[in-house]
């Protein structure tokens, strides 16, 4: 009787996780081919950071490790602003390059909290430390944010040039996106700036690597970060905001979740 009670309690609970998850965004409206990567940063142990997306676009820790900490959803990477990096190497496949290096309509997000206030690059977008060919996502000496490129022959095009606020030890959630030549930033899921760039003349680096450029490494955490090619609305912007990359994109990993439950339900019946 208290076996087949305790059965009960499992098929009924579960039923209710079914419903609860049909009835959420677990089912969001990104279409999972837009997806590049989703790095979550939740692996706790290794040497790498693993893109959640399965396009297999890893990062490698280059450099000291970074630290795993809380983060705003599950763990996250802590830099010291030393000589601890991740580098993403696009060498083999250029389809994984920067987002914002490939002619596309784009998107990229992030969680952050910075620690210091001197200039750091946050993600600067190639292997080394040449300032030609690069998008610089940086914080800038305020409490403010930056986002701006150079082209393979040096031209400097400055998109989001410290418009965007950017508070120190608070965690702060950014995203741009690209529709043509115009950009969109949003900080905290809210329009924080718009911007044209007239003359693109985009990168063409296919390294690109967190905690950023020598001598301007990022002292901060990062979590959750995604890349999609396509410009995702403010919808669902803020439902990854609230409800993290998981959940909110990751529609072929909610299906494995609602198939394994349901397996387990016939299983006890």
């Amino acid at each position: 009787m208290g076996a087949a009670l305790m059965r009960l309690t499992f098929v009924c609970f579960c039923s209710s996780v079914l419903v609860h998850m049909a009835a959420s965004p677990s089912f969001s409206k990104i279409d999972p081919k837009t997806i590049v990567g989703l790095w979550l940063f939740d692996e706790g142990r290794g040497n790498t950071a693993k893109d959640a997306s399965g396009n297999g676009h890893h990062g490698e820790f280059i450099g000291l490790k970074p630290t795993w900490v809380e983060g705003k959803f599950g763990e996250a990477f802590e830099f010291d602003g030393q000589d601890d990096s991740v580098l993403f190497n696009a060498d083999e496949r250029p389809e994984h390059a920067f987002i914002f290096h490939q002619p596309t309509d784009a998107t990229f997000v992030f969680w952050i909290k910075r620690l210091t206030l001197p200039h750091v690059a946050i993600f600067w977008t190639r292997g080394d430390v040449n300032d030609n060919g690069r998008f610089n996502v940086y914080a800038g000496a305020g409490e403010n944010f930056g986002f701006t490129y150079k082209s393979d022959d040096g031209i400097p095009h400055g998109i989001f040039s410290r418009t965007v606020d950017l508070p120190l030890k608070e965690w702060t959630h950014l995203a741009i996106t690209r529709k043509g030549n115009s950009y969109i930033a949003y900080k905290d899921g809210i329009v924080a700036d718009r911007a044209v760039d007239p003359e693109p003349d985009l990168p063409t680096a296919r390294r690109w690597i967190a905690s950023g450029r020598d001598g301007f490494r990022f002292n901060g955490i990062l979590d959750e970060i995604g890349a999609f090619k396509a410009v995702l609305s403010a919808e669902d912007i803020n439902m990854i905001m609230d409800n993290g990359l998981e959940i909110s994109a990751l529609a072929v990993s909610s299906a494995r979740k609602l198939a394994t439950i349901w397996g387990q339900i016939k299983h006890l019946q």
